[in-house]
């Protein structure tokens, strides 16, 4: 079987490609609130109504940062990427069915919150969205196949360090959540506010890394 040879693309090749991606992180996105029902009760019962709902806001809140970390580290990934061929375009694909999953854990934890093969769900969700996003950045820098001739081995490394981390933290969830959801529960709002800063830092030094002279 003949294998397609990556070939030097015009811009607008892998603008499709892009384009496509995004819309599914926006409606992947989107999906996360849906579940969240507006109470059809009285006023006097409202306030015991939308305190039974912070748990489902709270992990709406916590995966929208979680997808929106992923389509961060999506379009980091594709500043460097400058040519393509159809097994990046699968492994794209493999990412984004891993992505437009995930609001159905998001669903299944907000109103299952407190059970410990719940948790275990979720966090597996996380680690095939990581290993997927790996999978795709491995096969696009190796041997610089599929990337731009200037991309330094630390920006490389960073994307792998990045999903390493969350895979350390959802396998660390798993075994908390045996013990105690709502610890699983915080550490994983936790990390996700530190990869979000984590994130930031890494954009700003790849831009600083861009900007500096040469």
């Amino acid at each position: 079987m003949r294998r397609d040879k990556p070939v030097d693309q015009p811009v607008s090749s892998l603008e499709r490609l892009v384009f496509f991606s995004d819309a599914v992180f926006s409606i992947a996105i989107t999906l996360l609130a849906i579940d969240i029902r507006v109470p059809n009760v009285e006023h006097d019962q409202l306030a015991a109504e939308l305190r039974q709902l912070l748990p489902s806001i709270g992990v709406y809140a916590l995966t929208f940062v979680v997808v929106g970390a992923y389509w961060a580290a999506h379009h980091r990934m594709y500043r460097r990427i400058v040519r393509f061929d159809y097994v990046l375009v699968w492994l794209n694909m493999l990412v984004l069915l891993c992505v437009a999953f995930l609001p159905v854990p998001n669903a299944i934890l907000a109103r299952y919150y407190d059970s410990p093969p719940v948790v275990l769900f979720y966090a597996a969700s996380l680690i095939a969205t990581s290993i997927s996003t790996m999978l795709l950045w491995w096969y696009a820098t190796a041997n610089r196949r599929l990337i731009t001739d200037d991309v330094s081995p630390q920006v490389i490394r960073e994307v792998f360090t990045e999903n390493l981390e969350v895979i350390t933290l959802a396998v660390l969830a798993m075994v908390i959540g045996y013990w105690s959801t709502r610890v699983a529960f915080t550490l994983l709002v936790a990390f996700a506010g530190v990869g979000l800063v984590m994130s930031i830092v890494a954009t700003r030094r790849e831009s600083e890394l861009e900007n500096a002279p040469s």
